[in-house]
C-alpha cells in the first residue's frame, strides 16, 4: 500500500498488535497459568489479519513483510515460518513427550520451579531433533587452536633432543666421585 492507514485504524492494528505480544509471551502466560493451544494463536492471527483488512480494504501488496506474515510464509533466521500441524511432537531430552490434557510438564520434571529446559517442535514421524553441540562454534575454535600449537610444541620438543651437552664436563655422572677421591681435575705426570 505505501501509505500509513488513518490514525484512528492505525490504533486498532497497534492494540491487536500488543494483545497478539502478549499471546506469545511465554513468561506471562506461564505465571498466569495459562495454556496456549494452536486454536488460541488462530484467534490471535484472525484479529490481525481483520485488523489489516479493516485499514487496508484493497489489500496490501503481495511483497510486503505484514501480508508474508498473515499468511505464514515469513522468514526468521533463514527458516521459513510453518504454521502448525495437529500433530506436532514436543521433544526434550531426546524423549517425545505425550501430547493432551493428561500429562504434564511437570509429571517429567518435577515441582521445581527453578528448571529451565529446552523443548524442541518436530515434525510428526520426523523423529528426534537434532542435538545441539556441545560447546559453540567459536569454543571449538579456539579449543582446535589450542591443541595445534599444543603440538607443534610436542613436534619441537622431540625434534630438538640433541645429546651434544653429554660431552661435556658439566655433564659427567662421574664428575662427584672423580673429585671427592682427588682424582678429578687435571692430573698431570711430569
Amino acid at each position: 500500500a505505501g501509505e500509513a492507514p488513518e490514525p484512528r485504524l492505525a490504533e486498532v492494528i497497534n492494540r491487536q498488535v500488543s494483545d497478539a505480544k502478549k499471546v506469545v509471551d511465554a513468561k506471562a502466560t506461564v505465571e498466569r497459568r495459562q495454556a496456549v493451544t494452536k486454536q488460541y494463536f488462530q484467534e490471535c492471527m484472525d484479529s490481525l489479519r481483520g485488523a489489516v483488512m479493516i485499514a487496508f480494504p484493497e489489500g496490501l501488496p503481495e511483497f510486503d513483510d505484514v501480508e508474508f506474515m498473515l499468511k505464514g510464509e515469513c522468514e526468521e533466521d533463514g527458516r521459513t515460518m510453518e504454521k502448525f500441524y495437529d500433530g506436532t511432537e514436543l521433544w526434550w531430552a531426546g524423549k517425545q513427550m505425550e501430547q493432551g490434557q493428561s500429562k504434564k510438564i511437570c509429571d517429567y520434571l518435577g515441582n521445581n520451579d527453578k528448571t529451565k529446559i529446552v523443548c524442541k517442535l518436530q515434525k510428526p514421524g520426523g523423529g528426534a531433533p537434532a542435538r545441539e553441540p556441545a560447546v559453540n562454534e567459536q569454543t571449538q575454535k579456539e579449543m582446535m587452536a589450542f591443541y595445534h600449537r599444543k603440538q607443534e610444541e610436542m613436534k619441537k620438543l622431540a625434534d630438538d633432543e640433541d645429546d651434544g651437552h653429554m660431552s661435556a664436563a658439566w655433564a659427567n655422572p662421574n664428575a662427584l666421585k672423580s673429585h671427592l677421591q682427588g682424582t678429578g681435575g687435571s692430573v698431570g705426570w711430569r
